[in-house]
């Protein structure tokens, strides 16, 4: 079983997953605020517009999964939250707007947790205390997880929010493309972790990560 359900992994999951819901369901709650700011209250009335993480929650993307590559130490991270719900009647613009909000939150939400991080780090000390410790490892979590979600979520493929970003600036046939393109999500996902083409994806997540954590002194 290797790794699997010994203290350490147990313990990380006890940490760092309450770090990486909270990211999850601010990413999605973003999503109906800006919703709600461009006269779209669909979601807003289905209970979205709250960081309660009970209706973001998605079984497998948002508890089975994450928890999973946690307790296996993989060093592999994947997850989401249920979609929040947009009204097919507004224009590409405010799509555009509504999608964007989700990463840029992740981007807003690296800072509070690089600042924790940054601080922490150069307080700690051998007779530090269980609670600094654990925030430390918390406040480390923020950022990986934020960094992740901020730049997967960019990528322009359905039915990520990059794809509803590029919609809007794309001209007719560029949108039917992207329109097609949704059909195989699936296949492109797939090709995307598993082959190459994933790479320049992963290597600016690892770049950005090991940048700021660099900055923090780890």
């Amino acid at each position: 079983m290797g790794s699997w359900f010994t203290a350490d992994a147990i313990l990380s999951v006890v940490i760092m997953f309450p770090v990486f819901l909270f990211s999850l369901e601010f990413h999605e709650c973003a999503h109906a605020w800006m919703g709600l700011r461009r006269g779209d209250d669909l979601a807003y009335h289905m209970g979205r517009l709250t960081l309660n993480p009970i209706p973001h929650i998605d079984p497998i993307g948002t508890l089975l999964l994450p928890v999973f590559l946690m307790l296996s130490g993989s060093g592999f991270m994947f997850g989401w939250a249920k979609p929040v719900p947009v009204n097919p009647r507004v224009s590409s613009k405010d799509m555009m707007l509504i999608a964007a909000a989700g990463p840029l939150s992740n981007i807003l939400l690296i800072i509070p947790f690089f600042g924790l991080a940054f601080v922490l780090a150069r307080t700690l000390g051998p007779e530090s205390g269980v609670v600094p410790v654990a925030l430390f490892t918390m406040a480390k979590a923020g950022v990986m997880w934020n960094v992740i979600l901020a730049v997967f979520n960019l990528i322009p493929i359905p039915p990520l929010d990059g794809s509803k970003m590029l919609y809007y600036f794309l001209p007719n046939q560029g949108r039917e493309l992207l329109r097609m393109a949704g059909q195989y999500s699936f296949l492109l996902f797939a090709a995307l972790i598993f082959t190459p083409l994933g790479r320049p994806v992963f290597g600016l997540i690892d770049t950005v990560i090991k940048t700021l954590f660099a900055l923090i002194g780890l």
